[in-house]
């Protein structure tokens, strides 16, 4: 899912490896999770020029490439919206309904 969502995004990753480390960051996240974790991660590159300086560029060729630190201080502002335990919870349940 997370390739999916960096096909669109100009992103320095060349390698398989590198998209496994974005990956070990969202233990725990549901696909809305991950949605929203990735496009803040690709904010991260806009939020660095002034509001003047991206007013006036007449295309985005000229903003940096989204990196591996872009989505660790994303991982600062987007957390999993499930608990560990509610997973855990249903997980459980799903055992007991099949029997297992």
């Amino acid at each position: 899912m997370i390739q999916k969502k960096l096909e669109g995004v100009n992103h320095s990753f060349e390698n398989e490896e590198q998209v496994e480390d974005i990956v070990k960051l969202t233990d725990g996240y549901s696909a809305a999770d991950l949605v929203f974790f990735c496009k803040e991660a690709a904010m991260m590159p806009l939020r660095e020029i002034p509001t003047e300086e991206l007013l006036k560029m007449p295309n985005t060729d000229s903003v940096r490439k989204v990196n591996l630190s872009d989505f660790t201080k994303a991982k600062k502002n987007v957390q999993p919206s499930v608990s560990k335990h509610t997973i855990l919870e249903f997980e459980a349940w799903q055992r007991e309904k099949a029997g297992v």
